[in-house]
């Protein structure tokens, strides 16, 4: 068979063609999400890989995510940068969330901050080990039926994000406050000092950025606050792996109202 000639014409529109095609396979990826009628649990690991307690804690919120769909818990796992100074500098770590970190603690009236650290739409939990806890804490929070909803839509052009979210509270709620997050899973790091030294670390729902606190429109019934924002994703994320998530907070007592989120590779 002969090969087949092109017109210079033909061969520059093929040409054009396979870009076009090429481009449009990496441009735009999308997603819609709204939370459901009920509350939905926020389950916040404060973590460090700088702490030789922390990976079991990082093991088990990987199963319970695993095992549980986002309309019952919305796991995310923040990592606090106050153990950096034992030797390892932990590359997801950021100021703000040993900030949250604190103000979690403090709204709690518990005494300290440690890692690793576990609460439950806002409130202190430390029996994450037992067996059923969790199934627990789901079975009485599902159940209830939410004073807030959620909508999550995002869309990204190679690692350009735009990202829209309506926070609408159903009834008056003073304090109100929403927050943003992208996360990621698949993470690997290998550590070579400090207390993990040697230690090869996989982790998933690790938060790489990070949007809010933004004061909700709460002065009547069904009031709405739209929040669209746009950012570059961070240049060492997978994108396949990188999902979102969005929470109602009270400001002053640091209970979840309500919360949302998406799979990985969904959104981007």
């Amino acid at each position: 068979m002969r090969p087949l000639k092109l017109s210079p014409r033909t061969a520059n529109l093929v040409a054009a063609l396979l870009i076009l095609t090429a481009s449009s396979a990496q441009a735009l990826s999308a997603c819609l999400k709204d939370s459901p009628t009920h509350k939905v649990g926020l389950l916040e690991l404060y973590t460090s890989e700088g702490c030789d307690s922390c990976p079991p804690a990082n093991d088990w919120l990987g199963l319970q995510a695993n095992k549980f769909d986002l309309d019952q818990v919305v796991p995310i796992v923040l990592h606090v940068d106050y153990w950096d100074y034992l030797g390892w500098k932990d590359r997801f770590a950021s100021p703000a969330f040993g900030q949250r970190h604190r103000a979690s603690v403090a709204a709690n009236n518990a005494r300290t901050a440690y890692t690793p650290h576990f609460f439950f739409s806002g409130k202190q939990t430390n029996d994450w080990r037992q067996n059923g806890a969790l199934e627990q804490y789901l079975k009485l929070r599902n159940s209830q039926v939410s004073q807030a909803k959620i909508r999550l839509e995002a869309s990204s052009t190679g690692r350009e994000a735009n990202v829209k979210v309506q926070f609408k509270t159903l009834t008056k709620m003073d304090n109100s406050q929403g927050y943003i997050a992208v996360l990621e899973d698949k993470l690997i790091s290998h550590i070579t000092r400090g207390e993990n030294a040697g230690a090869t670390l996989k982790e998933g729902r690790v938060v790489r950025h990070w949007l809010g606190p933004y004061a909700l429109d709460t002065n009547t019934d069904n009031a709405t606050t739209l929040i669209e924002r746009k950012f570059l994703l961070p240049a060492d994320s997978v994108l396949k792996n990188l999902s979102l998530a969005a929470f109602v907070q009270n400001a002053v007592t640091g209970v979840i109202v309500q919360a949302a989120g998406t799979k990985a590779g969904e959104c981007f």
